[in-house]
């Protein structure tokens, strides 16, 4: 079970992050290269908006994956086990997508995204840790709103996608069981 003591740290570490992800783009005048300021109808949105929107995501996150264990504390190695598991590998996938972007290889990109919907039939992509992890690392290459965005996005298309699949496997049960 989490404690608020690692929900603070974790929070407040991720604050220190963000601020020296602003501090090195200050001083070495490099922008993110992907916002949402840089097409021209945006809205533009200071730099700082960052230390404030991704504490406070992962302070959300958090909370819900400390309810989660509270509900099922009988199996808190397995809980814990399987919500290490889908962070990184859910970091690691955004990664993926984030150094495909700053790399420049965008058909990879776009079969990495298509594979998105794949992987939301099988595994419950939708949870917190997962977008967690997801958002984290977008957030680096696309910045801290944009990870944020298309980390809720790409959880809502996995949730309904999953929740498609049980649907179609109810209605296959319940034809076959007529037969």
């Amino acid at each position: 079970m989490l404690k608020n003591k690692f929900i603070w740290s974790v929070t407040a570490f991720t604050a220190m992050l963000q601020l020296s992800l602003l501090n090195f783009e200050a001083n070495h005048n490099i922008l993110t290269i992907y916002t949402f300021s840089n097409y021209p109808y945006s809205f533009e949105l200071p730099s700082w908006l960052a230390v404030i929107l991704m504490p406070t995501f992962v302070y959300i996150c958090l909370c819900l994956i400390q309810t989660r264990f509270k509900q099922n504390a009988r199996k808190r190695a397995k809980n814990t086990t399987f919500t290490l598991i889908g962070f990184l590998l859910s970091f690691n996938y955004g990664a993926t997508i984030s150094g495909s972007v700053y790399l420049g290889y965008a058909d990879y990109v776009g079969i990495l995204i298509i594979a998105i919907a794949f992987i939301a039939f099988l595994v419950k992509a939708y949870r917190a840790e997962c977008i967690l992890g997801f958002a984290l690392s977008l957030s680096i290459v696309f910045g801290a709103l944009s990870g944020i965005v298309y980390s809720v996005i790409t959880a809502a298309m996995c949730y309904a996608l999953y929740k498609l699949r049980l649907f179609t496997l109810q209605c296959y049960r319940q034809n076959a069981e007529q037969i």
